[in-house]
């Protein structure tokens, strides 16, 4: 083997060596996104129960409204992150099936 013929390997092998590293880093970037976009989702749906629980127990008028507003915030947050779930073709069998349930009681939340 000629120097030229093992310079030729080496620069070759660490070509392939990056390409390797940067799909490897673009996969953990995009599981990465995937999992920040499903803790979205599940805070959100905490916030939509948290609302929901809030409505249920006012009383006054006023804090109806309140409540009201902020339910339909939730929901829509919600929803929002779930379109962009779809739009980015994930799923995920608790966040994409519509059987959310409240703290396990079978009241569905979507």
């Amino acid at each position: 083997m000629t120097l030229a013929s093992v310079t030729k390997a080496g620069t070759k092998m660490m070509e392939w060596i990056q390409q390797v590293s940067e799909k490897n880093r673009l996969a953990v970037e995009e599981q990465e996104k995937t999992a920040e976009l499903f803790s979205s989702i599940e805070q959100a749906r905490r916030e939509l129960c948290a609302a929901q629980a809030n409505y249920d127990y006012a009383k006054d008028p006023s804090l109806l409204e309140y409540c009201i507003y902020d339910l339909k915030a939730a929901e829509m947050r919600l929803n929002y992150f779930l379109k962009l779930a779809k739009k980015e073709g994930l799923s995920h069998p608790v966040y994409m099936t519509g059987t959310l349930t409240d703290r396990g009681r079978g009241e569905k939340v979507l």
